[in-house]
């Protein structure tokens, strides 16, 4: 309170993340017990701090302690009689993680108090804690968020809109980024397991708040949870959070609930993700209420959504209702932090029990790789898009699990795989956690989820993998990837001599990112109209021609992008038919009320190297955009949050209304002159009801639920649009409530791709039938311009990569000159 010059829990105030940065490391540099670092930098370049408390034995020997903990965490290393002599010098490794949801900042204010209690305390049994265990806290996951989220509150606190969020906070997706755990599209989440993975805590807790009515959560959570995740893991969960919520009980703390809401099936949470690396994951959850001050609350009926009034009756998953009454930020932080006592306490005296259990799980699993199918999944090295191979392997190894290399042939019952193909093992430690990614989720179809119910990592990027159940392949000469590189040959292939012209197959995932690195230097970029052999190899209608290029620059881009460019003759191309390739001035239009969707498309485009204006209300409405763009990008969002908007008074000034009547007319305007708009998802109404179009949203009944799964789509290549598919004409969509699929009423339209028959692929779904062999993705003529419509999401999350090129060639394909 001295150094920060106000009081922790003052209800007007929250901490600034530069100054909780500012006071850990204060507190280290005065403590003996209390060691900071940073792991990394945030999108806008903030630091990620992490802070580590413990005796001070032991913060002096963290190192020797840590590789310890390593050591105890894989039984390949330590074998079981060593492991028993080894416990005498461990401690245990307990991770605590805040704020990586902004609006949610009692976690980091919880996490200041606790340093300082720690560092200063001289309680005999909160001494005896720290030299059991070794605490990482996370102040902020989310730094940019906080610090945005801070200032909006500080800005509107003393008005009527303290009660408000920013729009958006953090540098994307807002809310979502605790959906990025396996995926790591963000950055500050692709920094946090890695560090994650550089301390193998052995607890994991995250720091939540919520709106439910109920004041302190605490695991379990609700049915179901992944196969994958250890049945002790489920116990301990049990064991947790019953004596948290006894212990709170009888300190006079009611409204601590268990079993319910929160599933453990999705592997996007970081309980989830945790329990996956044998690490007991656990959630918190902090009711919010209203952080702006002192609050009287009669009972829940006056805040709660009438449906989860059940949750505020007393049952055996809440013995004992929070009553009503006064709720403040100091309650939020005394709740949170007894939560975590009892934590701590249980992990000191049960520390043998949880690096026992720990050591246990990862035997079994590696056991269990050994003795029975799976054995592992192969993933052949001669696919057509090597990027996507690339992809796939760095997002297992950036999750913990190894990825090995097969030195000779192997036949699977589906094919033979070259030499040189990769293999990823189930007897190693997270094996388990490879099978949740590489496999086909099946869903059980009695419970509504808490998130999506399928994420088929090989089938979401676009690369195979193949389940290997021959216990043969564990014979097999493999040696461990350490270095990632693309499975196959790069670089200028044809002819021997440099005959200035280079043709680029459109079968990479990277081939939107090289046509952009191009566009920006003098190179010219043509397009083939037609199919053509040509001496090097077969070009498809839709392959690139580049000419006027530096050799030096291409060899550079095909070893960096993985690519095979193709030398070919003037001769050749004079016989060709080709078209001018131009890059289409692109905007990305965004609401203000939810920008989520928003924010993983924007960083899809940014990623791939797009170059793009983004279009709010104002802009879209004072804009000439006919002049000023070629394509429009219309995210998923609802039509009235894009259309209406926040309601004047119930938000700042800014951000308030939409486009109204009149941005409709002017996006009916934009295409009728020539221009092309890209409609996903949900915005699709405004297609239907606004736009003449000839398309209509198919009609379905009751019985159709698809609560986010995996569907399969079959494409149609003839289009520019969809020349990455002509390898292989399909693709894999991920499918959410609010999403569609199209009655097309005119046959102008082009259907690029459609529903397959028995389309589900992973996840749960009922009634698909009713969307079976309908449009997915389509284009429809409207006056000289054109819209391009997708009933689902094709950059969902970042995750959905596999359905990028879709998206990138739509907005590629928008020059008006061809």
């Amino acid at each position: 309170d001295d150094f920060l010059d106000v009081e922790i829990g003052d209800p007007f105030h929250l901490t600034y993340y530069s100054d909780i940065v500012r006071y850990m490391e204060y507190v280290s540099d005065n403590s003996d017990r209390v060691e900071t670092a940073t792991y990394g930098t945030s999108t806008f370049g903030k630091p990620l701090q992490l802070v580590i408390v413990s005796s001070a034995e032991n913060i002096s020997n963290l190192d020797s302690l840590l590789e310890l903990n390593h050591r105890l965490a894989d039984p390949r290393v330590l074998p079981s009689e060593e492991f028993e002599n080894a416990l005498d010098e461990a401690k245990l490794f307990l991770w605590v993680e805040c704020n990586i949801h902004s609006t949610e900042p009692a976690g980091a204010e919880i996490a200041l108090e606790i340093v300082y209690e720690l560092a200063t305390t001289n309680d005999p049994q909160m001494l005896n804690i720290l030299d059991d265990i070794v605490l990482v806290i996370i102040p902020s996951t989310e730094p940019d968020g906080h610090e945005d989220f801070t200032e909006w509150f500080h800005t509107y606190k003393d008005t009527g809109l303290v009660r408000t969020n920013p729009p958006i906070y953090g540098a994307y997706v807002g809310h979502d980024n605790n959906r990025d755990r396996f995926n790591q599209a963000l950055k500050e989440l692709k920094a946090w397991a890695k560090l994650w993975l550089e301390i193998k805590p052995v607890i994991s807790v995250d720091v939540h708040q919520s709106i439910a009515p109920y004041v302190f959560f605490v695991p379990p959570g609700k049915e179901p949870t992944y196969p994958e995740i250890s049945p002790l893991i489920e116990a301990s969960w049990k064991m947790i959070g019953g004596q948290i919520m006894a212990k709170m009980y009888a300190a006079e703390m009611p409204g601590v609930i268990s079993n319910v809401v929160f599933d453990m099936w999705y592997p996007g949470y970081g309980d989830t993700w945790a329990s996956l690396h044998h690490s007991v994951g656990l959630t918190f959850e902090i009711w919010t209420g209203y952080i702006s001050g002192p609050s009287d609350y009669e009972g829940w009926s006056t805040y709660a959504e009438p449906e989860d009034l059940r949750y505020a009756e007393r049952d055996s998953n809440t013995p004992w209702p929070w009553p009503g009454g006064w709720w403040t930020l100091r309650d939020q932080i005394d709740y949170g932090k007894k939560g975590l006592y009892v934590l701590f306490n249980m992990a000191s005296e049960r520390k043998l029990f949880f690096l026992k259990n720990r050591y246990s799980m990862t035997e079994t699993q590696i056991n269990r790789g050994l003795s029975e199918a799976p054995y592992g999944w192969i993933i052949p090295s001669d696919q057509f898009d090597s990027a996507a191979v690339k992809i796939l392997i760095e997002k297992l190894m950036q999750n913990g699990i190894e990825v090995r290399r097969i030195h000779e042939a192997f036949s699977t019952e589906h094919r033979t795989v070259p030499a040189g193909s990769f293999l990823v093992l189930m007897s190693q430690p997270y094996g388990n956690f490879a099978k949740a990614l590489l496999e086909i989720q099946h869903y059980p179809e009695s419970i509504w989820p808490y998130d999506v119910t399928a994420w088929t990592l090989p089938l979401m990027i676009g690369a195979e993998a193949i389940r290997v159940d021959d216990a043969s392949i564990l014979d097999v000469y493999s040696t461990e990837v350490t270095e990632i590189s693309f499975p196959k040959e790069s670089g200028l292939f044809g002819s021997d001599e440099d005959t200035g012209i280079l043709l680029l197959r459109r079968t990479s995932s990277y081939t939107p990112r090289a046509i952009n690195i191009l566009s920006d230097t003098s190179t010219e970029i043509l397009v083939l109209a037609e199919s053509f052999d040509f001496e090097a190899t077969t070009a498809h209608k839709g392959d690139f021609i580049i000419q006027g290029y530096e050799t030096t620059d291409l060899e550079s881009l095909a070893r960096d992008l993985g690519l095979r460019f193709y030398r070919i003759h003037s001769y050749e191309l004079h016989r060709a038919h080709t078209e001018l390739f131009k890059m289409p001035r692109i905007a990305l239009y965004h609401s203000w009320l939810d920008l989520r969707e928003e924010g993983w498309t924007r960083l899809a485009l940014e990623d791939n190297l797009f170059t793009f204006c983004r279009l709010n209300n104002k802009a879209l409405l004072e804009e000439d955009l006919a002049s000023s763009y070629d394509v429009i990008i219309m995210p998923d969002v609802r039509k009235w949050a894009a259309v209406s908007g926040f309601t004047p008074g119930t938000y700042p000034e800014p951000y308030v209304g939409g486009i109204g009547d009149e941005g409709i007319s002017r996006l009916r305007e934009f295409v009728a002159n020539g221009g092309r708009l890209i409609t996903i998802g949900r915005i699709n109404d405004i297609v239907f009801e606004d736009f003449d179009a000839g398309l209509q949203p198919v009609e379905t009944t009751d019985s159709f639920h698809i609560p986010g799964s995996l569907l399969k789509i079959s494409v149609k290549p003839d289009y520019f649009e969809t020349h990455h598919y002509a390898e292989k004409p399909w693709a894999i969509a991920m499918f959410r409530p609010g999403y569609t699929a199209f009655e097309v009423l005119d046959e102008k339209i082009s259907i690029l791709c459609k529903f397959d028959r028995d389309c589900l692929i992973g996840g749960w779904a009922e009634g698909t039938t009713q969307i079976e062999g309908k449009a997915a993705v389509v284009i429809s003529p409207y006056g000289e311009g054109e819209i391009v419509a997708f009933g689902f999401d094709p950059t969902y999350r970042y995750q959905s990569l596999n359905t990028l090129p879709l998206f990138f060639d739509s907005v590629l394909g928008a020059d008006r000159s061809r």
